[in-house]
């Protein structure tokens, strides 16, 4: 079995890195601002995520229960993260965001294999705590998606500002175009972030654990860059700086005390 996971993962990372390859030389040649993602990029991009699918159905699910260590809960959310923003690339004519996430993709599978896991004693049929779990890994993954976007959305201001024609310029959409996006992906993983921050009370009675607290100021976070959006209008810095913050907060959650809990505490 083994055998076959490290087949798995090495196929994965292969196409991911030759997608990352394909659009990174059509960005570095191409003279238009953006682009749809053409078949040439797209096929490699979807065995890529099909395989990376596969390899998760085998380490997630097994005979000892459920694997949900920090390497598998990291690259279950990198496949979400990644499918998302395929979809977010067809529809917006923006592959760029894809360079920056597929490596990111071949870096969590390398990981899933070379971290140790950590089986749970759930099983299967533990079907509401398994949907609280994949929520959370859901939530997280938009709310990446979301961050990543508020980075390039710093990059584009900044050279704007310093009249600069940068790489980002580019290849990018314009601001307002880029806002809205960011501001959709970020209501859409707010509502799925209350579901699992509500569901997360009935598997917990320590209401002060790490998890808790540190999801709990990511919904602030999150709730009052929302907020201020619809009631005083911010945008720009302001709002690349709260989203930010929510995610770094929500690292920690999802991330942070797994990475205590395995690798420091044992």
């Amino acid at each position: 079995m083994l055998t076959n996971n490290i087949l798995l993962a090495v196929s994965a990372v292969s196409f991911y890195l030759l997608a990352t390859l394909l659009l990174f030389l059509r960005a570095r040649s191409s003279a238009a601002t953006h682009q749809s993602l053409g078949y040439g990029h797209l096929f490699p991009t979807s065995i890529a995520i099909l395989l990376h699918l596969l390899l998760l159905s085998k380490v997630i699910f097994g005979e000892n229960g459920l694997n949900f260590s920090f390497a598998a809960n990291l690259t279950l959310c990198a496949w979400f993260t990644t499918l998302l923003s395929l979809a977010i690339a067809i529809r917006t004519k923006m592959p760029v965001i894809l360079l920056v996430i597929l490596p990111f993709s071949a870096l969590s599978i390398v990981a899933t294999l070379a971290l140790p896991s950590h089986w749970s004693e759930l099983d299967a049929h533990s079907l509401s705590l398994v949907v609280h779990i994949i929520l959370s890994l859901f939530a997280y993954g938009l709310l990446s998606v979301a961050a990543i976007i508020a980075i390039m959305l710093a990059i584009q201001d900044f050279q704007l500002h310093h009249h600069q024609q940068g790489f980002f310029l580019k290849h990018l959409p314009a601001l307002q175009t880029l806002e809205k996006l960011l501001f959709r992906l970020i209501e859409i993983g707010f509502l799925l972030l209350s579901f699992s921050v509500v569901s997360g009370f009935m598997f917990t009675s320590d209401l002060f654990n790490h998890k808790i607290v540190f999801s709990i100021i990511a919904w602030v976070v999150f709730f009052i860059l929302l907020l201020g959006r619809h009631v005083a209008g911010w945008r720009g810095q302001t709002a690349i700086r709260w989203t930010l913050g929510g995610i770094a907060a929500l690292m920690l959650a999802i991330f942070g005390t797994k990475i205590v809990l395995e690798y420091i505490i044992g």
